[in-house]
């Protein structure tokens, strides 16, 4: 009797240890799946922090920008970069008029804080703080919507001078004749800008 209680043991003993043999098969695959999931959780999260956060890419709609950036194209913008200087493409949210909802569009900026502006009816002037300036094209509707705009604006001889204070930016589309812009709704602020173009496709 005893001899067959001894068998017995032996061979729960011997399942037992064939099931701890088992089980380090079962958890390695776990682990192994566990592992693949977060890499793709991972590599998902940081796709969308990279779209939402740092660079985005947008459908252009319109012709604003012609000839350098066409209607269907893609822009990249960089939203880590907010600090435009004059020649760059921003990104940003259009102010509310009566003619038009605050809106994403896409611009160059010609003008930053401590430039002067000078327009009249047909021309719209920069002065740049380096001493140098450039010539832009203005029709009457659009001085007159920036004269009733900028009403502090400093009057000499027909032509209106306005410089920008600090985070103003003034931005307009490369296609002067057909864009709505800063002429339209005056110059914008740091905090209206989403980013600066990085790339184009």
């Amino acid at each position: 009797m005893s001899n067959i209680k001894f068998n017995n043991m032996g061979n729960q003993e011997e399942n037992t240890a064939n099931k701890k043999e088992d089980l380090p098969f079962i958890t390695r695959n776990q682990k192994i799946i566990t592992v693949i999931l977060l890499v793709i959780l991972a590599i998902i999260l940081t796709v969308y922090l990279c779209l939402e956060y740092i660079c985005t890419p947008y459908n252009v709609v319109g012709c604003s920008m012609n000839p350098t950036i066409y209607e269907g194209q893609k822009v990249y913008i960089s939203k880590i970069h907010r600090d435009p200087v004059v020649g760059d493409i921003i990104a940003f949210i259009s102010p509310r008029t009566a003619s038009a909802p605050r809106k994403q569009v896409i611009k160059r900026v010609i003008a930053v804080e401590g430039d002067v502006i000078i327009f009249n009816e047909n021309k719209l002037i920069v002065n740049y703080s380096d001493k140098t300036s450039k010539e832009f094209y203005i029709s009457y509707d659009q001085f007159a919507l920036l004269k009733n705009l900028l009403p502090k604006t400093t009057a000499v001889a027909g032509e209106h001078y306005h410089t920008l204070r600090e985070y103003q930016y003034f931005a307009i589309g490369d296609n002067y004749t057909n864009s709505f812009d800063c002429r339209n709704y005056g110059p914008i602020y740091k905090s209206d800008i989403m980013g600066i173009m990085v790339g184009l496709k």
